[in-house]
């Protein structure tokens, strides 16, 4: 690649704002590290955001399921692969939820896991310790990841649609998730997700707080 291709390939990126973006971005987040070792304070901007069952599967054309969509077990997670990319931790608290009835973990799988989300029928969860009652008839997706070698494939649509059809046939008419607009993939993915409300998670020396409104916390929880 000559100079001049260099030089319009980069004016195109700033033309778009991707490159000021991302050095805006590094600096907010190199700000939030020295202000947290510092001061001990921490804080995230979050968005609760929902759709209604109408308007989500027209959105979404759900039609007939993919044979390699299903709702995952506790072998599914029994994988090397799968426990170096998430660590074990994660591992261990996805196997709890998938052998709990108040959540479903929808996945995408030929050999192995490449793609997962996870519906929670009772709950909605920011944090392991942060966690609220949902309205009756509101379902919550939560947790997606795809696999770094399976991104960029469509697999994520494919598991979202999936659990939109779950969810349409269990009766509910909403469904909520949670997004900070610092994930900016996520937040672009959700970008036609309408906003229910704004809120901070804060923690100060230790201690956590919440800004999030209108939702009744469960016990034991913040």
């Amino acid at each position: 690649m000559n100079t001049a291709s260099i030089l319009r390939k980069c004016s195109r990126h700033l033309q778009r704002g991707t490159i000021l973006t991302a050095i805006k971005a590094k600096v907010q987040s190199s700000m939030k590290s020295l202000i947290k070792h510092t001061i001990g304070f921490e804080w995230q901007h979050y968005y609760v955001l929902s759709l209604n069952c109408d308007s989500l599967y027209k959105k979404l054309a759900i039609s007939a399921s993919d044979p390699n969509l299903r709702i995952a077990t506790e072998k599914d997670w029994y994988d090397p692969i799968l426990v170096q990319e998430l660590g074990p931790d994660k591992i261990n608290y996805i196997i709890e939820r998938c052998n709990n009835a108040n959540f479903c973990c929808v996945i995408y799988k030929e050999k192995q896991v490449r793609c997962f989300g996870f519906i929670s029928y009772r709950e909605m969860e920011l944090k392991n310790n942060i966690k609220y009652v949902l309205p009756k008839n509101e379902a919550f997706f939560y947790d997606d990841y795809c696999l770094t070698a399976y991104r960029r494939q469509g697999l994520y649509r494919k598991v979202l649609n999936e659990r939109c059809r779950l969810i349409e046939q269990k009766g509910f008419n909403k469904v909520l998730t949670i997004v900070s607009p610092a994930n900016g993939p996520s937040w672009q993915g959700h970008k036609s997700w309408n906003k229910e409300q704004s809120f901070y998670w804060i923690k100060f020396r230790g201690r956590e707080y919440c800004t999030l409104k209108h939702y009744k916390p469960i016990q034991n929880s913040l």
